[in-house]
């Protein structure tokens, strides 16, 4: 098995073990007994829906539009990575990958959400931009097929947080 696969492959073992360890030292409680989240209203603590043993957040509903709008122009991005690594557009997979990794938002609601939202999503966030920032880096000098490994690594960060978390909305006030 080659080196790069077996580091992708350990990383999304990470991931499990880490989602798997996150839920299990969730306390298991009803959602009414669940204490609220600290920085977030007290709605945060429900689950979005029942049975859904995700981390949940509250947020408004600009904030949610907000991160939906993010996450479709992510998704484009991807399908664009992916359509640049089949036709090896060096140009393009550079491009995207400076793009994702310098993405911010610095005085607006994504800094009210970097407040409300719990650690390990802000950090599997960071970790995303250093991914974007090392794919744009390698875009020019290495083999196609390292490129898709770390592309591949990208995507199981998503998997591992939409695992992870969800938000909900918060109540009216």
């Amino acid at each position: 098995m080659s080196k790069p696969l077996l580091t992708v492959l350990t990383f999304i073992a990470g991931a499990v073990c880490g989602v798997g360890a996150t839920y299990l030292a969730l306390p298991h409680t009803a959602a009414s007994q669940v204490p609220p989240m600290a920085a977030a209203p007290k709605e945060a603590a429900r689950p979005a829906a029942p049975g859904d043993t995700r981390i949940s957040f509250a947020v408004t509903q600009d904030e949610r539009a907000h991160i939906q709008g993010q996450m479709l122009t992510f998704l484009t991005d991807l399908q664009t990575l992916n359509m640049a690594l089949a036709d090896e557009d060096r140009d393009l997979i550079r491009e995207i990958g400076t793009a994702q990794a310098n993405r911010r938002d610095p005085n607006g609601i994504g800094q009210t959400l970097r407040v409300k939202a719990p650690a390990g999503f802000r950090q599997i966030n960071q970790s995303l931009r250093g991914d974007f920032a090392a794919l744009a880096e390698a875009a020019d000098t290495a083999p196609v097929g390292e490129l898709q490994e770390r592309l591949s690594l990208v995507m199981s960060k998503c998997v591992a947080c939409h695992g992870t978390y969800t938000v909900i909305l918060a109540a009216p006030e």
